[in-house]
């Protein structure tokens, strides 16, 4: 019989392969249409067609459930075997749909009682185990078949009681389990206990559970592993325990498998085969040791049994049973501090860096509550066993710690010193995320702490790193001025800005760095000739490599933009043309033909009253705008300083209505905002008051002391958060919820953005050197002298191995960095020129 079985089966397989398309044509579109015209093939005269129409509706499964009663009829009607069989497994393929057709159930039931031909009582079994509903009325005939002299019906059987879940066959299960001498029947049989997954739980109830773990010890390691695997519905019992842990010494790693699967699903103690547990996790088999590592984590009285093997299990090769294995080592020690030194360990034995991260995180979680763990993570910056992903989660994490203390922040504030870009930035964001929550003694401390990490005591050679800038501009302008991919259009104001800044800085650093000259003269010709071409430049000065050769077409073009200002850049180029000329005209007025000079005057001119029109449109800008800083108050300020006298009457009253009248040290960043703490105000203070101090007359005298006693005090506080303002110049743009584009240059409670201390420093260097030379009180001459000193240490601690200073990682240009340091250690070229240069030129960025 069972070769008549085999038979049929490959009849069906050749006819649907030679008829498939010739009698379903693909044109058919819908299942419906098919399943129609397939009904009346059924009924055809046609042996061959009703067969080919059986093949194809076994085939649309559940999209055929129309057709079952035709299908029913075939079963229980048609005088051939094949087609008998071949209805039956298409009734099968239906599958859970037939749970709703009452109609099929007595046909598919005769036709296991009555049918003679054993194919068509297998394909009806398969058919019925779909039909769990009936399990009473079909399970005792389905229960006949387990005595069948066939394996395969035996097997059939029982897979299909366990299907309907006949809650009345577990005992003869249970006895086809144990005697049957077919290994494929005895393990369908575990197969079939498994599938009644809530009959046992009554441990009153006579159960399968002696059966079952007597056939753990079945010759064949199929029964095996599915007697283990049937165990897993006797979660309640404690019986399996000891079995199951016995099983995991098996030789088979499917019934290890088995085995460890079923005692994951127990709710009962298995304290007593922890060792088995243990030994698992060096199973060969990958999802034994997985479940081991789970099954470990269950018991956090034992860890300090389990804890060691986790560990070292946490160093395996398969990523899965790693993370499995850090995950019950967290789980275990989450809450345990005496467990903090197994995590460190852990963490430097680790060679997969998820891990690594995973356990990392589980120590951040530690150092909220202890200072000690936050050191030890901190010293794991310097270890070079930590990876870098788990670096940065450790300085990222610093900012929400509760745990400061002084060692804490000397460890942050050194990171910002790390050759690695997000090291720095992660530092200097978490820096400022801690400041809140300091006390006031603590952020003095945090300056202190700042200043000793980022002034160097080795500093370079003043005059050399002003001469090597001065000399060769390409340096730092190839990349800002020349290279293809920052070329600048003639419309471009940063372009505009960063020529005239950078031309500003080498004309006034010619006074004492000779080499320099020549690039002056380059300027002065590439600013004055009537029609600038390469052929007019100084031979020394390469046309390819001439940073300033486009200034005058820059220039003509900014110039001739009628109305408001744009950006910011437009305003600064006026700015910095405004020195540049006015720089030329004090200093460089031999080199000049009249041509030339009468020239400059008129684009000093012609400049001066751009600005001034820029100038007022300044209330219109900023009450229509809040971000960008177009007429700020470093905007206005600045752009009062190039010529105090004509332009301070528009600027003044719009900087004095940004100042806090109970603190002049709280300036808003524009006049339409809240003025801000003294912190965040340090790098507007000093050229807001130098500009005010500067542009108001002589015959206001009390005013304009006023302003002088607030631009000593702008400069101390300046100085003291000049530490602050460096710190912020190693970073590029965090993640802020206020911008628009998600992310800001601004950061931590004062906002502070990386270009404040390039931007500013210049005017407190200058403003400084300016207030020496009104020759006050000693006591003044002193306090001025040790301003100058620090700041002096901080710009020359910025400068870099290659002799450049040290660019930010914002995206603003770099070109403005090194002209704006330049000018700023300008007021410092005495060192270099032993009294042959006129202290008038040693001002800085400015020239009054």
């Amino acid at each position: 019989m069972k070769s008549t079985l085999l038979i049929t089966i490959s009849i069906i397989v050749v006819s649907l392969l030679l008829t498939r398309e010739e009698l379903f044509p693909q044109s058919e579109s819908t299942p419906e249409q098919q399943v129609s015209k397939l009904i009346e093939a059924l009924n055809s005269q046609d042996r061959q067609t009703r067969y080919n129409a059986l093949i194809k509706l076994a085939q649309l499964g559940g999209d055929a459930i129309e057709a079952r009663l035709d299908l029913a009829n075939i079963l229980t009607q048609d005088p051939d075997p094949y087609l008998r069989a071949k209805a039956a497994e298409a009734l099968g393929s239906i599958g859970e749909d037939l749970n709703i057709g009452q109609d099929v159930f007595p046909k598919l039931l005769h036709a296991l009682r009555y049918d003679k031909d054993i194919g068509v009582q297998y394909s009806t079994m398969q058919a019925l185990s779909h039909m769990y509903i009936y399990a009473d009325l079909s399970g005792p005939y389905i229960e006949n078949f387990l005595k069948s002299p066939h394996p395969y019906m035996r097997r059939e059987a029982a897979l299909t009681l366990g299907h309907i879940q006949y809650d009345e066959s577990h005992p003869k299960l249970s006895k086809l389990l144990l005697n049957d001498p077919n290994e494929d029947v005895r393990a369908a049989a575990a197969e079939a206990i498994h599938e009644f997954r809530v009959v046992f739980m009554d441990a009153e109830k006579k159960t399968p559970l002696p059966a079952l773990t007597k056939a753990l010890k079945d010759p064949h390691p199929r029964v095996r592993a599915s007697a283990a695997k049937a165990m897993s519905n006797f979660w309640n019992y404690e019986s399996p325990i000891a079995a199951l842990g016995e099983a995991l010494q098996d030789s088979d790693p499917a019934v290890r498998l088995a085995a460890i699967t079923s005692l994951s699903h127990s709710s009962k103690d298995s304290t007593a085969i922890i060792p088995q547990f243990i030994t698992a996790l060096d199973d060969e088999q990958p999802g034994v040791r997985y479940h081991a590592a789970i099954l470990l984590s269950k018991y956090p009285d034992k860890k300090e049994l389990t804890i060691p093997h986790l560990m070292n299990a946490m160093k395996g090769e398969d990523p899965e049973i790693r993370d499995k294995a850090t995950d019950a080592f967290i789980s275990l020690g989450k809450d345990d501090p005496t467990l903090v030194p197994s995590f460190f360990q852990s963490v430097l034995t680790q060679q997969d860096s998820n891990t690594q991260l995973s356990i990392v995180n589980a120590l951040i979680g530690f150092s909220k509550g202890d200072a000690s763990v936050t050191m030890r993570l901190l010293d794991l910056l310097e270890n070079e066993a930590i990876f870098y992903d788990s670096k940065l989660k450790i300085l990222q994490s610093m900012g929400k710690s509760s745990q400061i203390n002084n060692q804490v922040l000397e460890k942050l504030a050194a990171q910002l010193k790390s050759k690695d870009r997000m090291m720095r930035q992660s530092a200097a964001v978490a820096l400022e995320e801690i400041r809140p929550n300091l006390s006031p003694e603590y952020r003095v401390t945090l300056e202190q702490i700042l200043k000793q990490t980022l002034y160097k005591d080795n500093l370079p050679d003043l005059c050399q790193t002003l001469c090597r800038m001065a000399n060769s501009p390409s340096i730092w302008a190839s990349d800002a001025y020349l290279h293809p991919d920052h070329a600048f259009r003639e419309q471009d104001p940063w372009g505009y800005a960063l020529q005239t800044l950078g031309a500003l800085f080498v004309t006034k650093a010619a006074s004492f760095c000779p080499q320099a000259q020549s690039t002056v003269d380059g300027i002065i010709y590439s600013l004055s000739a009537e029609s600038p071409n390469a052929q007019g430049l100084p031979a020394e000065c390469d046309p390819m490599t001439f940073p300033f050769a486009d200034i005058q077409k820059f220039a003509n073009s900014m110039l001739k933009t009628p109305g408001m200002a744009q950006s910011a850049p437009q305003v600064y180029g006026n700015q910095f043309l405004l020195l540049l000329i006015s720089e030329i005209l004090r200093n460089h007025h031999k080199k000049l033909t009249d041509a030339q000079r009468m020239k400059f005057m008129d684009l000093y001119e012609e400049a001066r009253r751009h600005l001034k029109a820029q100038l007022s449109h300044a209330p219109q800008t900023y009450t229509n705008q809040h971000e960008g800083s177009l007429f700020n108050i470093y905007a206005i300020a600045t752009s009062i300083l190039p010529d105090s006298i004509s332009l301070g009457p528009i600027g003044q009253g719009y900087l004095i209505k940004a100042i806090d009248p109970k603190n002049p040290l709280h300036i808003g960043y524009d006049p339409s905002r809240t003025p801000e703490s003294e912190r965040a105000s340090a790098a507007r203070a000093v050229p807001t008051y130098l500009a005010l101090y500067r542009s108001t007359e002589r015959a206001d005298r009390e005013q304009k002391e006023t302003y002088r006693t607030h631009l000593m005090s702008s400069l101390n506080n300046y100085v003291y958060y000049l530490p602050s303002l460096m710190s912020h110049l190693r970073r590029g743009s965090v993640i802020s919820p206020m911008s628009a584009a998600g992310y800001s240059p601004h950061s931590g409670e004062d906002s502070i953005a990386p270009y404040y201390l390039y931007s500013s420093i210049p005017y407190a260097t200058a403003a400084v050197q300016s207030l020496l030379q009104e020759k006050r009180s000693p006591e003044e001459k002193e306090k001025l002298l040790e301003l100058k000193r620090d700041l002096r240490t901080a710009i020359l601690s910025l400068v870099n191995e290659n002799g450049l200073f040290y660019t930010p990682e914002y995206s603003s240009s770099p070109g403005y960095v090194d002209p704006l340091f330049g000018l700023a250690l300008i007021p410092y070229a005495d060192e270099c020129t032993q009294g042959e240069v006129p202290s008038f030129n040693l001002k800085g960025i400015l020239n009054w």
